[in-house]
């Protein structure tokens, strides 16, 4: 909002006389896995292994979504240099015109598409504002409608994210480092979060646009689609 568009924060905190818990790193590094960058640093020991090997196996589970997700952030970047619009956006910012959201501070939007409500207390509960429209729980495939307040409980390997209905998020392969990426075809899976109400474009591997009849054809014909709701609303041309 100030004109930034990448953000992100030491994962465990930099400074700090006492080594954080599991559970506190667990929930900072999975809202971290949502911000235009990442990094585990700060005086002391920040590697997730330095924590268990049970805090160790969800580092890893959610370290392999962020490098799916790159694609999806480099997307999000370009549309910051065009447009100055953060990858974190605050509700403020994504929904103007909403005042119940202007309360909820700490959740986010994580480009167009995700809904992203960190967890910050210890027990694993968050309440969250959901924005006007539909929104599709990234961990259980519900689907809730938009203006109400949820109060979410999540055990440690999960966290409360939520798909925009009528988005798409392209997501890429589950690779060991960035070099491993295929440029020229970065994408695995294209995931439909109801029925198309936008189109999607700037991959080779995927495009939703309109039919001229008010609505959106998928084409996808490499990718692992998975649409949720209802996949008839959604026609994938393969």
């Amino acid at each position: 909002m100030s004109g930034n568009p990448y953000h992100s924060s030491d994962v465990g905190g930099f400074y700090g006389a006492e080594q954080p818990s599991g559970e506190l790193y667990v929930r900072w590094l999975q809202a971290a896995v949502f911000s235009s960058h990442i990094r585990m640093h700060g005086i002391g020991e920040r590697e997730p292994w330095a924590f268990g090997a049970d805090v160790e196996a969800i580092a890893r589970k959610w370290l392999a979504f962020r490098y799916r997700l790159i694609p999806y952030l480099e997307h999000g970047i370009e549309q910051a240099t065009q447009t100055g619009l953060p990858i974190m956006r605050a509700m403020p910012l994504a929904f103007p015109n909403n005042a119940l959201l202007r309360h909820f501070e700490t959740q986010f939007m994580c480009g167009d598409t995700l809904l992203v409500a960190p967890i910050i207390q210890a027990g694993g509960e968050v309440e969250i504002a959901l924005p006007p429209g539909g929104w599709f729980d990234l961990n259980t495939r519900r689907h809730f409608a938009g203006r109400q307040v949820l109060r979410y409980r999540a055990k440690l390997d999960r966290f409360p994210v939520f798909g925009r209905e009528g988005h798409a998020l392209p997501l890429g392969r589950a690779v060991q480092h960035t070099g491993e990426i295929d440029v020229s075809a970065p994408l695995e899976a294209l995931w439909i979060f109801g029925k198309p109400a936008a189109a999607f474009d700037g991959f080779a591997q995927a495009s939703i646009d309109a039919d001229g009849n008010g609505s959106f054809v998928v084409r996808a014909p490499t990718l692992d689609v998975e649409v949720f709701g209802d996949p008839t609303d959604v026609d994938v041309l393969r």
